[in-house]
């Protein structure tokens, strides 16, 4: 047990200490750097994503904030998804066939997408950004 307690608690200060610097601990990334996607449809920004093994391409979505956004998904492949707890996106794509997610933004940030439908050993890497500027 001495030894497990001591290797954890290395862990542990070594994790408080990284942060502790003026430098942010977390990568997210600059929002204003990003060039809106898609493009605005009466309205609406309609963003085309094209899933694959085991990516989205594309896979940075950036949107004004209180926008109105349509993401049309479709696959090269296998079934895929796009789950993005942040924004109440969860959709699943069949081969041939286009999903829809519609929804409006309510708050700038970062928020994080992945692939909801299991495809392979690659799946757990296969995800994105959803930014809110």
């Amino acid at each position: 047990m001495g030894l497990k307690f001591l290797a954890v608690l290395v862990l542990i200060v070594g994790l408080l200490y990284g942060c502790s610097h003026a430098e942010p601990c977390d990568n997210t990334p600059d929002i204003t750097s990003y060039e809106l996607s898609g493009e605005l449809v009466d309205g609406v920004r309609v963003v085309r994503v094209e899933a694959y093994k085991f990516g989205f391409s594309p896979d940075n979505i950036a949107v004004k904030n209180g926008e109105k956004v349509k993401i049309i998904l479709n696959t090269r492949d296998v079934a895929h998804g796009i789950f993005a707890e942040g924004l109440g996106i969860d959709i699943k794509v069949e081969p041939g066939v286009e999903a829809v997610a519609e929804f409006t933004t309510y708050s700038k940030g970062v928020f994080p997408f992945r692939c909801n439908v299991y495809c392979g050993s690659g799946h757990s890497k296969m995800g994105g950004l959803i930014i809110v500027k």
